[in-house]
Order: C-alpha cells, then structure tokens, then sequence
C-alpha cells in the first residue's frame, strides 16, 4: 500500500494553511479529488456542533481507553458487533464526513480504541512523523483534524470521537459521497447505496 509521507514541517504548515496555493492560482485550478472521487479541498471546519471529547481529540487529543464514543453517539462497546460480525460500515471524518476506514478492515477494540488494518483509501489518511515517537499521527486529508495513531504496519489505532459511523440505509454526513466518479470497494457501495448518482 503506498502512503504520503511529507516532512513534519513541511505538513504541518500545509495543514495551517490550507488554501494558501490554490488562491494564489486561482479559478483554473481543478479540484483536488482522491482516488474514491471524493474533493479533498479544504473547507472552514465547523467544529461547533460536535461534541466536546471530539472536539478535543481532533485538536490532537486522545480519549480515555474503552471509554470513546463516536461523534454520532455510539458508546465502545456498541461498536463490538460491527467488528466481531463484520457488519458493513464505513467510518468517517466526525469533522468533514470524509470516509476513512471500512469494518471490511476492522482489526479489534481489544487496545481500548478501535483498530483497522489500513485506511478505506491511502491518500484519505496522512502520517506524520511525531518527534521522537515511534508512533505516526494519523490525520484527516481533507480537515487536516487528528484521527489517531499508525502503531505499527498494518495497525492503525483511532479515536472513536474522530469518527462518525456510516451503515446501510442511515444517514450521511456533508462530504460521505463522492463527487468524481471512481471505482468504489464494495463496502463503500454497499454504505452509500442510493446516493451515489453517477
């Protein structure tokens, strides 16, 4: 799998300055899209309407082991049957709605957040090097918003605050369908169903 690994700087001041480039070259710059279709140009976050731990841990916080809850209002352990049964679902971006990671790769809940064995897409996730730590931080390419953590290859532990949970026939976020036609995983057409319209 290939991942965009920059330097920390280098993002960092990316993810500060978000716009900065595009403005400069104005309207004939075409959409950044990923390889799911979906625009990855950035937006003002409203970070208002979420709930204070995930406000928190998309500033770069983390949240008490076993005890997160997602963004949409599912506690830990309602987020069991989705990994033990393998139940389809995507997990997005709580800020953005940018789709993340699929229970198509769901490892376990067993670290005390939940854990998936690579992103639904490698240019949704970016990395970046933490001084020192062993760990990556694992953040959201279109908000540039904290995720969690790239522990090992293949183990990526995330926040459940982070997240949204998307499931057949439920609601979806700004920003869960993509807008350029792509070819999609299954698990994602599955989700997505009858909104997708190409």
């Amino acid at each position: 799998m290939a991942e965009l690994r920059l330097p920390p700087a280098l993002l960092r001041a990316l993810l500060l300055a978000p716009c900065l480039f595009a403005s400069a070259l104005g309207p004939s710059l075409p959409p950044t899209h990923s390889s799911l279709g979906y625009d990855l140009a950035r937006a003002a976050p409203d970070l208002a309407a979420l709930p204070p731990l995930s406000r928190d841990v998309l500033a770069g916080g983390t949240e008490p082991a076993s005890r997160g809850e997602t963004a949409c209002g599912l506690h830990f352990e309602q987020l069991r049957p989705i990994f033990r049964e393998r139940r389809p679902a995507i997990f997005a971006t709580a800020l953005g709605g940018l789709p993340v990671f699929s229970s198509a790769d769901a490892l376990d809940l067993t670290s005390g957040w939940p854990a998936f064995r690579r992103p639904l897409a490698p240019d949704h996730v970016l990395l970046i090097e933490s001084d020192g730590a062993t760990a990556l931080d694992c953040v959201c390419a279109r908000t540039g918003a904290h995720l969690g953590h790239r522990i090992a290859e293949d183990y990526y532990c995330i926040n459940a605050a982070a997240l949204v949970v998307l499931q057949p026939g439920g609601a979806l976020p700004a920003g869960a369908v993509p807008t350029a036609q792509a070819e999609l995983p299954p698990v994602l057409v599955e989700v997505l169903g009858s909104n997708l319209s190409y």
